[in-house]
């Protein structure tokens, strides 16, 4: 099956945007730190998660990364680059996605994690110019463990 994550539209539309009005880095674009890690739930990796780290600012530009089979991830700034701008970032992740099969037929897939995860994030990062590798900590209950 393949899937579109729910926050894809947006998140294309925000690239978009961004490749439009420029992201105000110079010719090359804005200075990025290299982001990866690995999600958890209930001490188990979660596969097919959608991830957004948000910076901080009106204008800043999220970056994004779905996990693996094993809950890793590397985050993206756009097509071309990898990593997040540098500096605090509110955390979204998300497991609800509309899957498509072959045969183009689609099944929404359920949301697993609560809103403090995803709608009323709770998880904040901060992002240093070098060096970031996050275990992110999920639980079912109770709050988000960060590493």
């Amino acid at each position: 099956m393949r899937s579109l994550s729910v926050f894809r539209v947006p998140t294309a539309v925000a690239a978009l945007s961004m490749a439009f009005a420029g992201c105000g880095g110079g010719p090359k674009g804005p200075q990025l730190a290299p982001v990866s890690g690995v999600v958890t739930l209930d001490g188990q990796p979660l596969p097919d998660a959608h991830v957004v780290f948000q910076p901080s600012g009106e204008k800043a530009s999220p970056s994004i990364a779905d996990t693996g089979t094993d809950g890793t991830f590397q985050l993206a700034f756009n097509r071309a680059s990898t990593g997040a701008l540098p500096g605090s970032h509110t955390v979204r992740i998300t497991t609800a996605r509309i899957a498509t099969a072959d045969d183009g037929k689609e099944t929404v897939v359920e949301e697993k994690l609560p809103e403090r995860y995803h709608a009323k994030s709770e998880l904040k990062f901060d992002v240093k110019p070098e060096g970031n590798r996050f275990e992110i900590a999920l639980e079912s209950k109770g709050s988000a463990r960060k590493k």
